[in-house]
């Protein structure tokens, strides 16, 4: 009996630490900000496509839009993006139009989204300037 337990001991500890040692499956990339806002822009483009107005709230994005955007809703939910709620669909202006923004752009600059879905670098003077989509 003794001898059971030491064989079944020295055979099963070196197969147990085995199991975990295998190959770890590469952490993903971190997400940008280019990235957050495409994906902020595509909740809003699908939004506006099926209720052909533009959102007033965060939970306008939940389900159908959300999953396929999760680090653009996380970063509007968490306060890292802010955008302008409501206001009216895109028009002629959509290029120059402010939909939303990294939080630090009002004081020190850093990316913004426009209305048509472009992102751009701006400083703080260029966002003060810029028209915006509508209020907060």
């Amino acid at each position: 009996m003794t001898y059971r337990l030491i064989v079944s001991t020295w055979l099963f500890v070196p197969l147990s630490v085995l199991v975990g040692c295998g190959k770890s499956e590469p952490s993903s990339p971190p997400v940008t900000g280019n990235e957050v806002m495409t994906e902020i822009h595509s909740m809003y483009q699908g939004y506006t496509r099926d209720h052909k107005k533009a959102p007033r709230k965060l939970s306008d994005f939940d389900h159908p839009y959300e999953p396929g955007a999760v680090n653009g809703y996380a970063a509007l939910r968490d306060g890292a993006c802010v955008m302008y709620w409501g206001g009216s669909l895109p028009g002629p202006n959509a290029g120059s139009t402010v939909l939303a923004y990294e939080k630090s752009v009002p004081e020190k600059g850093g990316l913004a989204l426009f209305q048509n879905g472009t992102v751009k670098q701006v400083t703080a003077d260029e966002f003060k300037a810029a028209p915006k989509a509508g209020g907060k």
